[in-house]
């Protein structure tokens, strides 16, 4: 002979007619539910025979207490560029620097160190009363090497990127010489043998050279010819880059940053048709384009983590042995990038 089936929450709800989460905070005593019906659902109860679980009871309040404790402290993320609006090419760092940080209990907070009326002395303080301990300090876009000026005394601190400049602090950024290699050693698999690599003064002093080193190491152009297929310029005068790049017969162009196969169309160097297009910096909209992605997520959550071992490590401050980490990228083939067929000259 099988044993009653024992009642649970939900007949005491059914028999009720309200909802289970009203039947638990009666049962419990918690507010939000009228003495009179918390009478009658305790009577419901008992005449059912149903009682709560202690043991599941006392596993719930832990869990609800490791989630409140869990909340560890702020993390500063530091606009340096002039203005009070987010730079949209370096949201997606914020964002995964904020997901990265409440995976591990901090919240992050965003703050701008060059809006109108902010000073570097009025941000420390700012962050000091919040108790702020911890900062990840973004990048400016536009100047080739900007130096920013922020006392990091009592602060754990991580720099974003390549191009700020402030000694002391440590850092997370993209390998470039990694960067360029990739995309060298499959431009040469696929064939090609005179790639341009194309540049601003402001990128390259934002990459402190690394880009024209590695192009210039690896290249699969003569030797000889390796200087000339660097350009150094403005990136939006196409006139100009047109000729550039057909007095020099370039059958690549490298750029770091877009998508720029429009550019080229309007150009008269359709991509792939009359010259293959390389991204070093393919982003998830960029279909179809072979080129190297540089991971958002990664960089960001390193920075986090980074910051975060400071804060458990008690570092604060500029140190003396500085920690970088440089971040390889991962290749993606696409159809700006099509194989070639090599001439081979005939045996003698």
């Amino acid at each position: 002979m099988t044993s009653p089936r024992a009642h649970t929450l939900d007949d005491v709800a059914r028999a009720c007619r309200v909802s289970k989460m009203t039947v638990s905070r009666a049962l419990r005593q918690q507010r939000g539910v009228s003495p009179q019906l918390a009478e009658r659902i305790r009577a419901t109860a008992e005449k059912l025979g149903y009682h709560t679980n202690p043991a599941l009871g006392s596993v719930m309040k832990a869990l609800r207490q490791r989630r409140a404790s869990d909340y560890r402290e702020n993390l500063a993320f530091v606009w340096t560029h002039p203005g009070n609006r987010p730079l949209p090419l370096l949201v997606p760092w914020r964002d995964h620097a904020r997901a990265r940080a409440e995976r591990l209990g901090y919240r992050l907070d965003e703050f701008f160190l060059r809006a109108p009326g902010m000073t570097t002395p009025r941000l420390r303080a700012i962050l000091q009363a919040r108790g702020i301990r911890g900062i990840l300090f973004a990048p400016d876009t536009a100047p080739p090497l900007p130096h920013f000026s922020f006392d990091a005394t009592g602060f754990a601190a991580v720099l974003l990127g390549s191009s700020l400049q402030n000694r002391g602090l440590a850092r997370v950024q993209f390998d470039h010489l990694q960067l360029i290699h990739l995309a060298l050693r499959q431009v040469r698999k696929a064939g090609y043998r005179r790639p341009a690599l194309l540049l601003s003064p402001s990128i390259d002093g934002r990459t402190q050279g690394r880009l024209r080193a590695g192009y210039l190491v690896h290249s699969p152009a003569p030797a000889t010819e390796r200087f000339r297929l660097i350009y150094l310029g403005d990136l939006d005068d196409r006139v100009a880059i047109a000729a550039w790049l057909k007095a020099r017969e370039a059958d690549v162009a490298i750029y770091l940053e877009g998508d720029r196969r429009r550019f080229l169309d309007s150009a008269g160097l359709r991509v792939p048709q009359k010259i293959a297009f390389v991204s070093l910096n393919r982003e998830p909209g960029m279909t179809h384009i072979a080129g190297v992605v540089q991971s958002a997520e990664a960089l960001a959550s390193t920075a986090v983590d980074m910051v975060a071992a400071q804060l458990q490590r008690h570092e604060f401050g500029r140190q003396s042995f500085v920690q970088k980490v440089m971040l390889e990228g991962e290749w993606v083939p696409g159809l700006t990038l099509p194989h070639r067929r090599l001439e081979h000259s005939p045996r003698e």
